[in-house]
């Protein structure tokens, strides 16, 4: 697939060097936040428990996370998804973007078109690393300000600001195809009826896994549409 350059010894090279280098950061950072939680008296056993809970309540809901890694490996082999969903991509994101370059690239499945993918994929989420360093303390400070006067404005911004991703979305798989639409339909449902399921039964540990099943059934879901239309 594209000419071999998406399942190439050197991609995959890069792409392990890359995850290692995320890795020690993330040890180091790790053993510096726990060494200065002793430092501040807090109870090692207690540190433990902290941890443990962290890895159980992580790792059910990545599964969403390795779902999402089979369907962008199923269209752009295994390397490239394997960096984007493990550094900073989403796989909503991913895949449209992914789409939207190579249907302007006429589809075709070359070196050429391969790198055109990448390069939008990458360009498309510079904001998400550049724009809170450059504008979040700034804006962290306001959102606080005006909390503080009017607590109900924060949240008026949050709903709005997921409300605007919808619209972004949402009518891209409505409008798609009928098997993108009810496929769409069935995983609210599932996301609704489990959601109410935790509530009900107080299971904190289904809202953690809600995410991950309703991808998992909403993949499953979308065969059986696919048979249908």
């Amino acid at each position: 697939m594209y000419g071999g350059v998406a399942n190439s010894k050197l991609l995959y090279m890069l792409v392990i060097i890359g995850l290692i280098a995320i890795l020690a950061f993330s040890f180091t950072f790790f053993k510096k936040a726990y060494n200065r939680c002793v430092e501040y008296g807090m109870d090692k056993g207690m540190l433990k428990g902290v941890i443990r809970s962290s890895l159980l309540f992580s790792v059910v809901p990545s599964l969403a996370i390795v779902i999402g890694l089979f369907s962008l490996s199923a269209v752009f082999d295994i390397p490239w998804p394997w960096w984007r969903l493990s550094v900073i991509g989403s796989v909503g994101y991913e895949l449209m973007a992914g789409n939207m370059a190579a249907t302007a690239l006429g589809g075709a499945q070359d070196p050429s078109t391969f790198c055109a993918i990448m390069i939008a994929m990458t360009l498309g989420v510079i904001a998400w690393i550049w724009g809170p360093i450059i504008f979040g303390k700034k804006l962290g400070s306001g959102v606080k300000a005006e909390s503080g006067k009017n607590p109900g404005w924060s949240m008026v911004l949050n709903s709005t600001f997921w409300t605007t991703m919808m619209c972004v979305f949402i009518p891209l798989l409505i409008f798609g195809d009928p098997v993108q639409a009810a496929t769409l339909f069935t995983s609210a449902v599932i996301c609704m009826v489990l959601g109410i399921i935790a509530g009900k039964m107080k299971w904190r540990w289904l809202n953690e896994c809600n995410l991950a099943l309703t991808l998992l059934l909403g993949m499953m879901s979308s065969l059986i549409w696919s048979a249908i239309f």
